[in-house]
């Protein structure tokens, strides 16, 4: 591997395709949380010796970083401008934040907008009310999809045929309080479609509860989840006034519909009901 490769040469042969999915498969660990070589090598089932070359090759070039006090490797600085750049090019980002910074101060709670990116939901924007934070709530975390309230959202409204595959794959549990179980998780998400929104507590950590609904796009596709995130304490305290604030803010996003502001749809098993008529601007909750 050289520096001078021309951007649009074409690989030459499948073994410069397995390096290059290689090389995609240590930045996709490493993005979960910074790790050492040996746990690199040992989770993708790689050579040492591959696995060295991969991470020179890849920290050398800025992609890695390497913390030379622990020895563990995290994304570096230019695959952070690699995933800045899709959020500047997506204007969902940017028009919704207003929406999610009121529903933060309104709730006292950490709001988010959530994407399926495969079988992981990542967050996309984040407001967090003063004084209010919750540790791996920021931009670019993301967790299995049936973890948390916005991956039962966002796996509610999933192609059956998606959710099939998922559920008949090994299913990590984050937590004690994770639903494992494909019957149980089934049944949460026809409680989803049927409510319209999803509530988890302690599911993704044990520090954490929330609510999520869904966003709607230009064709009533679902395009993403909005999350309110909070302490299970005030979940069991405020449930039903973070229920309607979610789902109102939710109404409020999907109101801006245009085939220009929303990424590709996710999918959905059938057609989730289409919202008419939605508030310029999130509405307040009642105390």
């Amino acid at each position: 591997m050289t520096d001078d490769v021309h951007p649009s040469a074409e690989p030459r042969s499948g073994r410069d395709l397995q390096g290059v999915g290689r090389a995609f498969a240590v930045l996709e660990q490493v993005g979960d949380r910074p790790m050492r070589a040996s746990d690199i090598a040992r989770n993708l089932g790689l050579p040492w010796a591959t696995t060295h070359r991969l991470l020179t090759y890849l920290t050398e070039r800025g992609y890695l970083e390497r913390d030379a006090a622990d020895r563990r490797y995290s994304v570096g600085v230019r695959a952070y401008a690699l995933g800045s750049s899709y959020l500047a090019r997506l204007p969902l980002h940017h028009v919704s934040h207003p929406y999610l910074e009121a529903a933060a101060t309104v709730s006292r709670a950490t709001a988010q907008l959530v994407k399926r990116d495969h079988r992981r939901s990542v967050i996309l924007s984040v407001a967090e009310a003063p004084r209010h934070h919750i540790p791996e709530a920021t931009i670019g975390c993301n967790y299995p999809l049936h973890c948390g309230s916005k991956g039962h959202v966002l796996l509610a409204y999933a192609d059956p045929a998606f959710v099939d595959d998922y559920l008949d794959r090994p299913l990590e549990a984050l937590t004690p309080m994770t639903i494992v179980d494909p019957a149980v998780l089934r049944d949460r998400f026809a409680e989803v479609r049927a409510r319209g929104y999803a509530v988890t507590d302690r599911d993704v950590r044990l520090f954490s509860a929330s609510v999520a609904a869904p966003v709607f796009g230009a064709t009533d596709e679902v395009v993403a989840s909005l999350t309110l995130l909070v302490s299970p304490p005030e979940l069991r305290k405020r449930q039903s006034e973070l229920v309607e604030l979610v789902l109102r803010t939710a109404r409020g996003v999907s109101g801006l519909r245009s085939d220009s502001l929303w990424p590709e749809p996710i999918g959905g098993a059938g057609r989730p009901r289409v919202i008419r008529n939605a508030p310029a601007t999130p509405a307040r909750s009642r105390p």
